[in-house]
Parts: C-alpha cells; structure tokens; sequence
C-alpha cells in the first residue's frame, strides 16, 4: 500500500513540475543509463523470437497445405 501511495505522490510531483524539475532529469539520467541494456536485450532476443516466428509460420503453412489438399 505505501509503494501504491508513493508513485500517486511522484507521479502527482512529475506532472506538475516544469520539463526541467528533479524528477524530469532523474529520468533522463535513468533512460540514458538504461538504453544500451535494452538495446543489448533486444539484440540477444530478436534471434530467438524470429526462430519462434518461423516455426509457427511453418507449422501454420503446413496445416493450410493439409487442409487444401483435402
């Protein structure tokens, strides 16, 4: 329940400051210090999720070739 409570009151404090208030820069230090992880994240992942893609495309192609046969 505080933790529900703190973000209503940061998100209250965010929204109501200037673009150049505290909470406006602790979030541009946090993005810039946690895009290469999501880049890194993202480059590690992609190959898997396109394995994952082209298995259910093939599987998906070969039940529609079953079904046309029919």
């Amino acid at each position: 329940m505080a933790l529900v409570l703190v973000s209503l009151a940061l998100i209250t404090v965010y929204f109501r400051e200037s673009s150049g208030g505290t909470l406006h820069s602790a979030q541009r230090i946090g993005v810039s210090i946690l895009t290469p992880f999501e880049v890194a994240g993202e480059r590690v992942s992609r190959p898997f999720r396109d394995a994952y893609g082209w298995t259910a495309e093939l599987v998906g192609a070969k039940s529609d070739n079953e079904r046309l046969r029919e």
